[in-house]
């Protein structure tokens, strides 16, 4: 991950920590989901939903162009009731 946040502050967002702030968390309130060897070129999306419907394994799903995206919940994924993760919360 953190390689992928040097790569993409130094390339994507030519250095421009605020920019790169205020899309990766601004930008998408609902959370990035995955954005290690994504194409930030790509408008982001949540294209699982759309992989599984059609019953696609993960070795199917991760050959297509929809995975280079960079993956979030702001788009296309199912609505979810929000909840608080703590330092008291059981999460495994």
């Amino acid at each position: 991950m953190g390689d992928t946040l040097i790569a993409l502050y130094r390339g994507h967002f030519q250095r421009d920590l605020e920019r790169m702030l205020q899309y990766l968390i601004d930008e998408h309130p609902a959370g990035m989901v995955s954005i290690v060897h994504k194409d930030f070129s790509l408008r982001p999306g949540y294209t699982w939903q759309q992989a599984i419907g059609d019953d696609a394994k993960f070795e199917v799903y991760s050959k297509r162009p929809d995975y280079r995206r960079p993956q979030c919940f702001c788009h296309g994924s199912p609505q979810e009731e929000e909840f608080l993760i703590d330092q008291e919360s059981d999460t495994d």
